[in-house]
This record gives structure tokens, C-alpha cells and sequence, in this order.
């Protein structure tokens, strides 16, 4: 299945599968498949597919609705905590090697930066060498380092 969403094509056909969950039996109205899956240039989605009555039933003009499908891209943060959630443990050792912290799982918190903002702090990132993820990881450790003492 190919989908463009936000100018960026989507193709399951050309991407790697990481793991797969399902809820009831296929066939059944209620039936859901997620399946997470990687492209070549490395951004994550989700190819999921449903029966009548699921979230991804489509939904005809005359109100009937049949069994759909569609494609969700992820960002990475959101294909950890869906891997989380769905105890994708070897699938996140495989990805997020780095999310594994020595006493458990790291937490997972989204973040939302005003475009100046994200800006200024991508750049500061960048002069650390550095990504604006750890940059960030960083700054609020330091920060909370005398609550530690």
C-alpha cells in the first residue's frame, strides 16, 4: 500500500516489518491489524488495516461501513512508546537500543516547542554537537541534578 501524507510517500511494500499486533479474528468486524514498519530512509508508520466496526473501517456515502486500511506515520518517540505497549521487547532492543537504561525503560515525554523556539534549541543542539532530543535530555538533568542531592 502506498499513501502520501504531508508531501512524504508511504509504501509498505518497500518497508521493513518490526512487529505486529492484532486484536480478534480477521475476518470479524472488530478485527484489527497494526503493523509498525520502517521505510528505506529510516521514518516509521504504522499499516493498519480493520474490520467494519474499527477505527479504520471506511465509512461509505450511504453510511455502511466495510473493512479499511490505512498508513499513520510515526515519529521515532512515538514508535517506542507504541513498541512499549505493545511489549515489542526484541523490536525495541533492535531500534531503541538506547532506550533501555540501566534500572528499566526510559519515559517517553512529547514535547511541544513554538517554531522560534524549536529553532533557537536546534541550533544550540547542533553547536553541542549533538541532537535536539539528547540536547534536551541534557538540559533537564542538569536542571533537576540538585533535587538528586
Amino acid at each position: 500500500m502506498r499513501r502520501i501524507h504531508d508531501s512524504v510517500a508511504y509504501d509498505s511494500e518497500r518497508s521493513e516489518t518490526f512487529a505486529t499486533y492484532e486484536y480478534a479474528l480477521p475476518g470479524d468486524d472488530d478485527h484489527i491489524r497494526e503493523t509498525l514498519m520502517r521505510d528505506p530512509d529510516g521514518r516509521y508508520f504504522l499499516d493498519c488495516s480493520g474490520g467494519g466496526r474499527s477505527l479504520f473501517a471506511e465509512v461509505l456515502r450511504d453510511g455502511v461501513s466495510r473493512p479499511g486500511r490505512d498508513l499513520i506515520p510515526l515519529q521515532p518517540g512515538e514508535a517506542l512508546r507504541w513498541m512499549q505497549d505493545h511489549d515489542c521487547v526484541e523490536a525495541i532492543e533492535a531500534q531503541f537500543p538506547d532506550a533501555i537504561a540501566a534500572g528499566g525503560w526510559r519515559s517517553v515525554v512529547g514535547v511541544t516547542l513554538d517554531a522560534g523556539t524549536r529553532g533557537r534549541a536546534t541550533r544550540a543542539a547542533a553547536e553541542a554537537g549533538i541532537g535536539l532530543e539528547a540536547w534536551i535530555v541534557r538540559l533537564v538533568a542538569r536542571a533537576v541534578a540538585d533535587d538528586d542531592a
